[in-house]
């Protein structure tokens, strides 16, 4: 870190996480690390302890995910996301969740087995629930997502691993969506916390974590620190990604514009904000896809 401060004249970023944003981040050289930490011997699994008849689970796959955007990104080079050959726009088709009834039933399979071979505290069995918490919460089924998740939270903390500031996030915003505004602020409030701690205030974990530290302060009655955490959030996204251009920077964009609109001191930022939210769901998911629509019509 050190050497690339002294090197790069202030110029390097640090885009994190697998390779899949390298291609569309990174000009130039770049510099790439890992990180090991340890695991208990009995729950380690490779090829020692596999046996004929054992079983082998395989779950389908919600989209694309990690590098799999490196592939999509080299095949698909050059052809616009509202590229419409297939019946609708290219960003619909890459951003489709296709069966989340399979994918429900897979986790719950899954879930079965591992808790009955290895019991409920075993990482393979948190995983499946893990998975099949975003499932429920995709389907809008926040009770279950949220206590399927608080499991997961409360067993990680027993293994003293506070690293995952997802989970506090989901939970939080299911109190959100329940009415429970200060719960959420509190969790929200936490997840923040872990993705700054994990990976400083230029990551995609960050800008989200104060995205939705944002909805929950504006959901409580807290308009003037809802903004400020919707001005970090976009601030995150710039050092993030350039000029912000992600799907969900979109959102952010167009909490802060309506925010702004109710007030007569900042109508231009408001119009600029919203915009911009048109322009990159635009970008992202097409001019017809209902979430365009709706900043469309907020404009």
């Amino acid at each position: 870190v050190g050497g690339a401060r002294r090197g790069g004249g202030g110029r390097c970023r640090s885009v994190g996480g697998a390779l899949a944003p390298v291609g569309g981040q990174v000009r130039g050289g770049e510099i790439a690390g890992a990180r090991l930490r340890p695991t208990a011997i009995e729950s380690r699994i490779d090829g020692a302890v596999v046996r004929p008849g054992d079983v082998v689970i395989g779950l389908p796959s919600s989209g694309l995910h990690s590098n799999g955007y490196t592939l999509a990104r080299s095949a698909l080079a050059g052809i616009p996301l509202d590229d419409d050959r297939r019946g609708r726009p290219l960003g619909d088709v890459l951003l489709e969740i296709p069966d989340l009834d399979a994918a429900e039933s897979a986790f719950n399979e899954s879930l079965h087995i591992w808790k009955t071979k290895y019991g409920r505290e075993f990482e393979g069995t948190q995983v499946a629930l893990k998975g099949l918490g975003n499932v429920h919460l995709l389907k809008g089924q926040l009770d279950r997502a949220e206590a399927e998740f608080k499991d997961v939270q409360g067993l990680d903390e027993k293994r003293g691993e506070k690293n995952d500031y997802s989970v506090y996030v989901v939970v939080g915003e299911g109190q959100r969506l329940q009415k429970h505004g200060p719960e959420s602020v509190v969790l929200d409030r936490r997840a923040l916390e872990i993705a700054r701690r994990v990976g400083g205030e230029n990551t995609e974990s960050t800008a989200l974590a104060h995205h939705y530290l944002g909805l929950a302060l504006r959901d409580s009655g807290d308009p003037t620190d809802a903004e400020a955490e919707w001005r970090a959030a976009l601030a995150s996204f710039v050092g993030y990604i350039p000029k912000a251009a992600h799907p969900l920077a979109a959102t952010t964009h167009l909490e802060l514009g309506l925010l702004l609109s109710e007030r007569g001191d900042a109508h231009a930022e408001s119009l600029q904000l919203l915009t911009e939210a048109v322009a990159l769901r635009e970008q992202f998911l097409g001019i017809d896809d209902h979430l365009t629509r709706q900043a469309r019509k907020a404009l």
